[in-house]
């Protein structure tokens, strides 16, 4: 078919799974993952959230979070930030030292997923992305995605937008793109 790249979730929950409590190992083994798809000859993106899909149990967000006082996902919520940031900057231990400028097959990193199903908040769009950076993925492609509809609520201007669609009106959905991004598809 000519598939050269997989994209894969990755599930916060599944790695942190108590406060500072990482697993890497075995099945969650991500970096293991994204190596054997290397060495299958495909490129990766992995998306890490910290939101990662409806499909998933919340999101793919730790229930823990869900204990700590005060708590509000999805925000610039001081505690979510910082669980956020120490889970970024973990995985950035793993996954980092694989993107293609350092010879691994890591060509991009979604920020976020779908946020603009989600709320418009741009400060906490662009506090993710710079978390993202920080944690040592700046030598691949960072994007956002979207429905069409949303995209103006969760993309950032000085990142890429994709938009997913599903079974529907590719065209129409592409020409909702074009009017918010006209130079998008160059």
């Amino acid at each position: 078919m000519g598939l050269n790249t997989v994209e894969t979730y990755v599930f916060w929950n599944m790695h942190e799974t108590a406060p500072g409590k990482f697993d890497f190992s075995g099945q969650n083994d991500i970096a293991e993952f994204i190596r054997e798809a290397q060495q299958e000859g495909l490129f990766v993106i992995p998306r890490p959230g910290p939101y990662i899909c409806a499909e998933w149990d919340f999101g793919g967000l730790p229930a823990w979070l869900l204990r700590e006082p005060g708590m509000v996902v999805r925000s610039r919520n001081p505690q979510f930030m910082a669980a956020a940031t120490r889970w970024f900057h973990r995985l950035g231990k793993e996954l980092a030292p694989l993107q293609s400028a350092n010879g691994g097959p890591i060509i991009a990193v979604q920020v976020e997923n779908e946020y603009g199903s989600f709320g418009a908040d741009h400060e906490y769009m662009e506090q993710i992305h710079h978390l993202v950076v920080d944690s040592g993925f700046d030598k691949a492609m960072l994007y956002t995605a979207d429905g069409a509809d949303e995209l103006e609520n969760g993309s950032l201007a000085e990142l890429p937008a994709v938009i997913n669609f599903g079974s529907g009106d590719a065209k129409t959905e592409f020409a909702k793109l074009d009017k918010l991004r006209p130079n998008a598809r160059g």
